[in-house]
């Protein structure tokens, strides 16, 4: 049987990471039956170590959240992502991580998620890492997905020769946003290699039964009143008023991503990736800065708002921006980091989102989302093709 290995980040507590990760391993074995397709977890020590740090660091509520969150997400990758190796015992460094893959020499490696970042961002890996599969790896190389939304153009632009020599050895390159489809106009290696845009592996994510049900309602959530989902992290004033504001209309308030002490109910740390995909189905409104908490309201056709999570360094560079351009949904992002923001215009456009959603939003959005699920389809069939 042959080889094939995804090369991406798994060690995060992160449910959308996990969903991406498994997605596209689905995706891949059941579409390449003559390839064994198992994920390489390459993280490198320093965001590991920041990963474990963050995980047993004590919350003022909820003292062991962020602990059990990560023990959760590990059992879900151990069980569930076919991974080859530990995260930790990869050698250090771009040169010995070439020669490791030379070595074995896989059939066909790829990479995916936000791997492409060319910043001087000292928790990013810097330009050139391993996620830059190097032209001297003999396998196929194949991008499904790969995004570098954090990418400073001045940096990419001393990097191009680098840049141009290593991808034009990519089989294929599928990129996830609009800034890293120009980033692969800027230096030309579109005419290097075949470059596509490709939506998220999410889109095509293919749940089973799932007990969340029965998780939601042994934890109080009252299935029959409405629900506010909220994913985001930090901004507590903002969190403070939106979970405020909600209750007082009737809402109960779920919170899915990390601890967040203003909402009703805290079940991050107790939702498996697909009880947490699952969960999207409940929600009335959601308010998110997660990525994939933005494709599953999407999945699921609900109103909802995406605000930033952090302040980009210019618009191009917000991955939220841009999935919700996609759409053409514009009127579900809001930057509350803006120092001109307005919480009674906030929930105002929430107001009048929630209220037209199923007139003006919902059967675009039922569109688009086929549209992303055919678009993922045809890259499997080019995948395909190309090994």
């Amino acid at each position: 049987m042959k080889s094939m290995r995804i090369l991406t980040t798994v060690h995060l507590a992160n449910h959308g990471g996990c969903i991406f990760t498994y997605s596209l391993l689905q995706a891949l074995t059941k579409n390449l039956p003559e390839y064994q397709v198992w994920t390489l977890d390459y993280l490198p020590r320093n965001w590991y170590y920041h990963e474990l740090a963050r995980a047993v660091k004590p919350q003022r509520k909820g003292l062991s959240y962020n602990f059990q969150r990560f023990l959760l997400s590990e059992r879900f990758h151990r069980q569930y992502l076919h991974l080859e190796k530990a995260a930790t015992i990869y050698p250090r460094g771009y040169e010995r991580m070439v020669g490791l893959l030379t070595k074995v020499n896989y059939d066909a490696l790829v990479v995916g998620m936000v791997i492409w970042d060319i910043t001087d961002l000292p928790q990013i890996p810097h330009f050139p890492n391993i996620y830059w599969l190097s032209e001297k790896i003999p396998s196929v190389k194949i991008a499904y997905a790969a995004s570098g939304h954090r990418t400073q153009f001045t940096l990419l632009r001393k990097n191009i020769a680098d840049i141009q020599r290593i991808l034009s050895s990519y089989a294929l390159i599928g990129v996830r946003d609009q800034i890293t489809w120009e980033m692969m106009q800027e230096t030309k290696v579109d005419r290097l290699a075949p470059v596509y845009r490709v939506p998220d592996p999410a889109f095509v994510y293919e749940g089973g039964k799932t007990r969340v049900q029965e998780v939601l309602t042994a934890h109080g959530m009252d299935l029959e009143r409405p629900v506010l989902g909220v994913l985001f992290y930090g901004k507590p004033e903002f969190s403070a008023d939106i979970c405020r504001h909600y209750r007082s209309l009737g809402y109960q308030t779920l919170a899915l991503s990390m601890f967040n002490p203003f909402a009703d109910v805290n079940l991050g740390h107790l939702l498996t990736p697909f009880e947490w995909a699952d969960t999207f189905k409940y929600l009335s409104f959601c308010v998110t800065d997660r990525f994939h908490g933005s494709i599953f309201c999407l999945r699921n056709n609900i109103p909802f708002i995406s605000i930033e999570p952090y302040a980009p360094r210019t618009p191009a560079n917000s991955k939220i921006y841009s999935l919700l351009s996609d759409f053409d949904l514009q009127a579900c992002y809001a930057d509350v980091l803006q120092p001109d923001f307005n919480l009674g215009d906030f929930l105002g456009r929430a107001r009048d989102l929630q209220s037209a959603w199923q007139s003006d939003f919902a059967p675009q959005v039922s569109k688009r989302v086929a549209e992303m699920q055919a678009r993922s389809h045809e890259f499997i069939s080019k995948i395909k093709a190309v090994v």
